[in-house]
């Protein structure tokens, strides 16, 4: 059966404090797959992923979808000891090095743990790079002004800043240029300049990428209404953006409004729907029962009503 599968391969990495996260985006993964879908799934960690979390794993998804496989690899993180970390953990790093991690794969996704996924991504993985590094969606347009949670590298000449929360790598490419050794260099030589760490090492190094469109990786304020579609600084023309709310690849549950339900008091709120609708069919589903939520809503309901009278 795998034989006759398009065989995709995807990495991602967290630690013990983002396995729930990274559960209901491999649910959603695994729950819109087509059926001739095979995921070949790279899990990239460290000593912070401990055995339960990946014996919990196992037991559930194996037992609840088919056509997959994890592969946990341990990642000697020695080689990253110099680059910034930026508030962020070691793991954000470990993309650098997966066409290392991964030799027999010639092409490689990269995917963020605070993604949904609402449809399959065989499209993107079938993406000729031909002499690309790789292929990203855009990020902001890159001026000064935009600037605000990125760093602003005059070095960069490209008219858009891209963002490395999906990526479909050209790891043949990686390989015969030495592309780890030079985001090495890269960490070293900007070492005080970095904010956003590997989107600022993968931006400066890379001279060659190939944009993914809008709907590849949506930010949720965009689906919520939080986010202009016509503001200046957005890097996608108004109609990119209007398709790509109609019909989404993935929802990212990240912006400057940080919308991260795992960390909402109630996180029942319509707005984050797909994701309870995914954690429900993850290992921790039981932490996010219609008990929880009803009682969610009890005190959201309470608490308006206090209001009122107050007013």
């Amino acid at each position: 059966m795998r034989n006759q599968s398009k065989i995709i391969p995807i990495a991602f990495a967290f630690n013990d404090a983002y396995a729930e996260t990274a559960a209901a985006s491999l649910a959603s993964l695994l729950r819109t797959k087509k059926e001739e879908t095979f995921y070949d799934i790279f899990i990239l960690h460290n000593d912070t992923l401990s055995d339960k979390t990946r014996e919990q794993f196992e037991c559930f998804f194996t037992e609840q979808y088919k056509k997959f496989q994890f592969h946990w690899t341990y990642v000697n993180a020695e080689r990253l000891e110099r680059f910034p970390l930026c508030k962020m953990s070691v793991e954000t790093y470990f993309r650098l090095l997966i066409p290392e991690l991964l030799p027999q794969y010639n092409q490689v996704i990269w995917a963020d743990c605070d993604f949904i996924f609402l449809k399959d991504i065989s499209e993107y993985y079938n993406l000729d790079l031909a002499d690309n590094e790789v292929a990203m969606p855009r990020d902001i347009v890159n001026e000064e002004e935009y600037c605000i949670a990125h760093a602003f590298h005059p070095e960069i000449k490209r008219a858009y800043i891209y963002t490395t929360c999906f990526m479909v790598i050209n790891a043949k490419l990686w390989r015969e240029q030495h592309l780890t050794d030079r985001f090495i260099h890269t960490a070293t030589e900007y070492y005080d300049r970095i904010k956003l760490c590997d989107l600022d090492i993968l931006n400066l190094t890379c001279r060659n990428i190939i944009e993914l469109p809008f709907r590849s990786a949506v930010l949720v304020g965009y689906l919520n209404g939080e986010n202009s579609s016509r503001t200046s600084d957005c890097p996608y023309s108004a109609k990119e953006v209007e398709a790509g709310i109609k019909d989404p690849s993935i929802i990212h549950y990240a912006g400057l409004e940080n919308p991260k339900p795992w960390k909402d008091k109630n996180p029942f709120q319509p707005k984050y729907k797909p994701w309870i609708q995914n954690i429900r069919r993850s290992p921790f589903g039981k932490r996010y029962s219609f008990w929880r939520e009803l009682a969610c809503k009890r005190k959201a309901l309470s608490k308006a009503i206090k209001a009122r009278l107050r007013g």
